[in-house]
């Protein structure tokens, strides 16, 4: 016998979504932490950006403001930056630091495509 169930997902934010009680019950699902992780990635990977810029201020460019209400002009936002610095990445002198800060991007501009 094949019983059939509804899964209720909830949207909180742009890129957070909640399950109602009981569908976390019937997934057997208690940790709400699976849903929030792209937000948090998108949070970890800019403050990362921003700490790298502040110790490389002679990179310039302008750093987007994270608002995870409107991903896709943030996106194009992230794209934009990363044109305008791309000739002045030759100024952070570790290589390591350098190819970190340029993954970053590409992570926060592949995260926001989500």
């Amino acid at each position: 016998m094949s019983k059939s169930s509804n899964i209720e997902i909830i949207k909180k934010y742009p890129l957070e979504y909640s399950l109602s009680e009981e569908t976390k019950e019937i997934l057997g699902i208690k940790d709400e932490l699976l849903f929030k992780k792209p937000q948090k990635d998108i949070s970890d990977i800019y403050k990362q950006i921003k700490k790298t810029l502040s110790e490389f201020p002679q990179v310039g460019g302008t750093l987007p403001e994270i608002n995870l209400d409107k991903t896709q002009e943030l996106r194009t936002q992230f794209e934009n930056f990363k044109n305008e610095i791309q000739p002045n990445l030759a100024q952070i002198s570790d290589e390591e630091t350098r190819n970190s800060f340029s993954q970053a991007l590409e992570e926060i501009i592949k995260k926001l495509w989500r």
